[in-house]
């Protein structure tokens, strides 16, 4: 016996009290849950005559969680060791997940320090420019000693700085 024959079709969890088997006027069952939100058997297409007719399945019920409790201590050494199995394959994943998100995190880091390099740089070019402007601005003019700033032959200034 195979403990398939103890699921649901649908969502694959083994009946019990949590998920209550039903059966189908064509014969088919499914969980109490499942056969709510159904109009055809999803097996064979067969329509659901009257919703009313549908009762739980106790026999398939009972015989699902005797099969399971057996299935489960005959097996339990081995369906143990799949359980292991199966949580070192997803700690694996998420570890390979999380790996792959700090390395993406780590590119984004140094292309963002990149940028601010060279944001910094066309900021200290501007300053430098700045700078240089106000330098030259300041050899136009002369401090007269009476806290004004007189302009003096600026054409000529010009000539002398550029020459």
């Amino acid at each position: 016996m195979n403990i398939n024959n103890f699921k649901c079709p649908i969502c694959f969890e083994v009946y019990g009290d949590i998920y209550l088997p039903c059966t189908l006027q064509c014969g088919h069952s499914f969980c109490l849950e499942h056969i709510k939100h159904i109009s055809n058997c999803p097996l064979c297409k067969t329509k659901i005559k009257n919703f009313a007719e549908i009762k739980q399945n106790c026999i398939l019920r009972d015989i699902s969680k005797d099969y399971v409790r057996i299935y489960k201590d005959k097996y339990k050494e081995e369906y143990e060791e799949i359980i292991k199995q199966e949580q070192d394959v997803l700690i694996s994943e998420e570890t390979k997940k999380r790996k792959e998100i700090l390395d993406l995190i780590e590119t984004n880091i140094s292309s963002y320090k990149t940028k601010i390099n060279e944001i910094h740089k066309i900021i200290t070019q501007i300053n430098d420019a700045n700078n240089n402007l106000l330098n030259k601005m300041n050899n136009f003019f002369i401090y007269d000693g009476n806290n004004t700033n007189t302009n003096t032959n600026i054409n000529q200034d010009c000539e002398n700085y550029n020459n």
